[in-house]
């Protein structure tokens, strides 16, 4: 979760609280049992914002 986070926020500029970066982290697991196929588009809805977990963040991210 913590990778799914530092990369949001390194690649896009996102701020993604953990705990909402779960559903971002399960795509990889989707896309390696088929479940999500090559050239399908899916969408991944953050709800909570980096800044209510500054604290937490700061340990993942560093």
């Amino acid at each position: 979760m913590g990778g799914v986070s530092a990369a949001l926020s390194s690649s896009s500029g996102y701020i993604a609280q953990p705990t909402s970066a779960t559903a971002a982290a399960a795509i990889d697991v989707f896309r390696e049992r088929g479940a999500i196929r090559p050239g399908e588009t899916t969408v991944v809805v953050l709800t909570g914002s980096g800044l209510k977990a500054p604290g937490t963040l700061r340990e993942l991210i560093g």
